[in-house]
């Protein structure tokens, strides 16, 4: 794995020009924080997209996500879990009722003991507990590092993904985790969050889309995305977090 050598790599899929560099201190920044952490009901589809590379106490390397949506009325919970040493993926979508208030607060809850939740403790510490039969017990202290300070995806958090500038999206890139999952110790972790809201529809010849992230031991957190589509790539961004400062290509071309 990645994490023998400092480096933490996390991997989704989902079926279905020029380069500009620009410093992020130095473009208008459209989007509120704390604010704009919370649900926006006014568009059709929004997720807030935990991706996690956790390595337990027994030494297995597993990668967890978590992801809380509402889509045209209707919230799930995605619970996902990839063991590297099996090779094996379990991924489930369960619908019940999700809320999502200030600070990044959020609480999903489906029938059975289905449920998860995330509470702000202070500025920079949440707890995450709950259960999923993917993942099975959660019980996670996470450190998002800068949480008013996200990554911004388009370096103003607009890109466009279905049609032009469509969808608002950032990224909280740096995120420390401890405690136990499915009763096991946590050693060597970490995480990354997105949050996206849009109203925009996939047309007929779109397959998906990649995302990608790594953490490397120097302190840099990296990520892409692209959109699938009968024809090839289209509307590839990324963004990137070191101790010089954020940068993050602009146009959908990179």
């Amino acid at each position: 794995t990645g994490q023998e050598n400092g480096i933490v790599i996390g991997l989704f899929s989902s079926n279905g020009g020029s380069n500009l560099l620009v410093s992020l201190d130095k473009k208008t920044v459209r989007l509120n924080f704390p604010k704009d952490h919370n649900a926006h009901q006014s568009f059709q589809a929004e997720w807030w997209y935990f991706n996690f590379l956790i390595q337990t106490e027994n030494k297995e390397n597993s990668g967890y996500i978590l992801s809380f949506s509402r889509i045209n009325g209707r919230y799930a919970l995605l619970s996902s879990k990839y063991n590297y040493e099996k090779n094996g993926f379990k991924e489930t979508p369960h619908l019940g009722n999700l809320t999502v208030n200030s600070g990044l607060n959020i609480n999903f809850q489906s029938e059975g003991n289905i449920n998860v939740k995330l509470k702000k403790i202070t500025n920079q510490s949440y707890k995450l507990t709950g259960y999923t039969p993917e993942i099975g017990n959660i019980s996670l202290d996470l450190i998002i590092n800068k949480v008013d300070s996200p990554l911004l995806w388009g370096c103003d958090g607009l890109i466009s993904v279905f049609s032009v500038d469509d969808t608002n999206y950032y990224s909280l890139p740096d995120i420390d985790i401890s405690g136990t999952i499915d009763k096991k110790k946590v050693t060597l972790t970490k995480g990354w969050m997105d949050h996206q809201w849009f109203s925009s529809t996939p047309p007929s010849d779109w397959k998906g889309h990649y995302w990608f992230n790594l953490h490397t031991n120097n302190g840099e957190h990296i990520a892409f995305v692209t959109q699938i589509y009968d024809s090839g790539q289209k509307n590839t961004y990324w963004i990137q977090r070191s101790l010089n400062g954020d940068k993050c290509s602009e146009n959908g071309k990179a």
